[in-house]
């Protein structure tokens, strides 16, 4: 099930394993934020009596900041497919930069 507030599941392949392993939803950031953060979503799972499960994305070209319960990271623009093993319990929320914030960032490096 998908509780959106922004987008569709463009991107996911597989959508179906939505409703059968994980659970997504998206938001808009506070006002404030949405310079940096176009958009948001998290990503949970309970795969613990179950198999992991391999998910696959492609990615809109952007950077993307992760924040996972003991890490946290800055993804750049990943050409082709992403893929991550979803196994275990786990809560992931993922930001979306705007294209130009990306572009702004890219030329400072």
């Amino acid at each position: 099930m998908i509780r959106s507030k922004v987008g569709r599941t463009s991107g996911i392949l597989n959508p179906s394993a939505i409703a059968a392993k994980f659970q997504l939803s998206r938001h808009l950031p506070a006002q404030d934020l949405r310079y940096f953060v176009q958009h948001y979503w998290v990503a949970r799972w309970d795969l613990r009596d179950q198999a992991p499960y391999q998910q696959e994305t492609l990615l809109y070209p952007v950077v993307h900041l992760v924040i996972e319960h003991d890490k946290s990271r800055i993804v750049g623009v990943i050409k082709g497919k992403f893929s991550t093993l979803l196994h275990k319990d786990f809560k992931m929320i993922v930001g979306r930069t705007p294209a130009e914030y990306a572009r702004s960032i890219g030329s400072e490096l």
